[in-house]
């Protein structure tokens, strides 16, 4: 029986990469008068926000973290899609008493920017942000297991990557994935990697951990 959740954001909850790469392309513009590559963003991925603005920008970080925010938390096209389904999930899960953790590598800014947007502030009983020079997942989990006083037996991890499922291991957490946002190349690799703990939707993931409690 599980009696935390712990949630990845991007790409689990909702779809914010097209929105996080754009707003980062238009500050690095603002600032050097030309945008960065999707490639040149991705190279970073798994450090926060601050950090691959800080290795894009060297000393002009600060200006193009600022814009950048600005651009995130105004930006329309595109704008973070919550997942169709996911907010109710989320809920569902919380109102049955299952304690809900959010371990995220962005940056506190931009996530908090993002709850606000999907509507989910103050849903998550534990948030956890990334660092801006590693990847600190299974830090992340594992402190978040200490908090709330249970035994890693007693919690999971939902996220979309890779990374995700080598950071679960390294924290002694068992991890799902979503697989509602990849395509059939990235499925077919998480199913190879994590057999038999692969869901589609949202709701078959909930109704999963709810038959858990039964």
């Amino acid at each position: 029986m599980y009696k935390m959740v712990a949630f990845d954001m991007d790409g689990t909850i909702g779809n914010t990469y097209p929105a996080f790469f754009r707003s980062i392309q238009l500050a690095m513009k603002d600032c050097f008068g030309k945008e960065c590559t999707i490639e040149e963003i991705s190279l970073y991925l798994g450090i926060n926000d601050l950090g691959i603005v800080k290795s894009l920008a060297g000393d002009k970080w600060e200006k193009v973290f600022d814009d950048y925010v600005k651009y995130y938390d105004t930006i329309t096209d595109p704008s973070p899609k919550l997942f169709r389904g996911m907010k109710e999930c989320v809920l569902e899960l919380k109102s049955k008493g299952i304690k809900l953790a959010l371990i995220t590598g962005k940056h506190p800014v931009t996530c908090n920017i993002t709850l606000k947007k999907f509507g989910l502030e103050g849903a998550f009983d534990i948030i956890k942000t990334g660092a801006e020079d590693r990847n600190i997942k299974n830090v992340s989990m594992s402190s978040s297991v200490a908090e709330v006083g249970l035994n890693k037996s007693e919690c999971c991890y939902i996220g979309d990557d890779l990374t995700d499922i080598y950071e679960s291991e390294k924290a002694g957490i068992v991890c799902y994935s979503a697989a509602w946002s990849k395509n059939s190349e990235e499925i077919e690799e998480l199913e190879r990697v994590n057999p038999g703990r692969v869901f589609y939707k949202p709701q078959e993931f909930i109704d999963f951990i709810l038959s858990k409690l039964n």
